[in-house]
């Protein structure tokens, strides 16, 4: 995300429009991430206590 968000500043002319909103991109990648974190720890947590049974 840092990478494109740079980019998109950097190669922008005064006039040009950005094509999309980084705040809500910015948004969007943030709560998939956290999805992701907690299905992984739900996955590893149901993993290690099939193993204990």
């Amino acid at each position: 995300m840092p990478i494109t968000a740079y980019t998109a500043v950097a190669g922008r002319a005064a006039d040009s429009v950005m094509p999309e909103n980084l705040g809500v991109a910015a948004a969007i990648h943030v709560t998939a991430s956290a999805t992701g974190a907690a299905m992984l720890r739900a996955l590893v947590r149901a993993h290690v206590l099939d193993q204990t049974a």
